[in-house]
C-alpha cells in the first residue's frame, strides 16, 4: 500500500542567497521514503520536481528550474512523500540558513497536525 504524506510549509527569514537543485527526504528506519512530488513558490515564480521512479538516484528530485531564495523573502513548499519520513515534533525550526514554519501536516489517514515537520533537506 502507497503511503502518502501532504506536508505545506514556509521557510523564512533566510539569512542568504540560497541556490536549490531539488530535495531528498530523511526516511524512518526500515524505510524508503522519498519525496514524491514537491513545488516551492514565492510571490513571483513556483518551481516543480516529480519523482522519476526507483533508478539511478532515485532517492532524490529536481526542480524544473534553478530555484534562488533570497534572504528575508518568504517561500512556500509542499510536498507528497511515499513512505515514512522522519519527523520533527515543532511548527517552527531553525536551520543553519533560515527558519522554517509548518503550515499542514496531513498524515496517510487523513490527520492533520500543525507541529510536525518532516526531515527533508533542499540542496544545491
Amino acid at each position: 500500500m502507497k503511503r502518502i504524506i501532504l506536508l505545506t510549509c514556509m521557510l523564512l527569514a533566510m539569512s542568504s542567497i540560497i541556490m536549490l537543485r531539488g530535495d531528498t527526504i530523511y526516511p524512518c528506519e526500515g524505510t524508503g521514503s522519498h519525496t514524491e512530488y514537491a513545488i516551492i513558490c514565492n510571490s513571483t515564480w513556483c518551481a516543480e520536481a516529480s519523482w522519476k521512479g526507483y533508478e539511478d538516484d532515485w532517492m532524490n528530485i529536481y526542480f524544473n528550474r534553478t530555484v534562488i531564495l533570497m534572504p528575508y523573502e518568504t517561500h512556500n513548499i509542499m510536498m507528497k512523500t511515499g513512505s515514512y519520513p522522519q519527523i520533527h515534533h515543532t511548527n517552527e525550526l531553525e536551520t543553519d540558513v533560515g527558519k522554517m514554519r509548518c503550515v499542514e501536516f496531513v498524515d496517510v489517514n487523513g490527520r492533520r497536525y500543525e507541529d510536525w515537520i518532516p526531515a527533508f533537506k533542499l540542496y544545491e
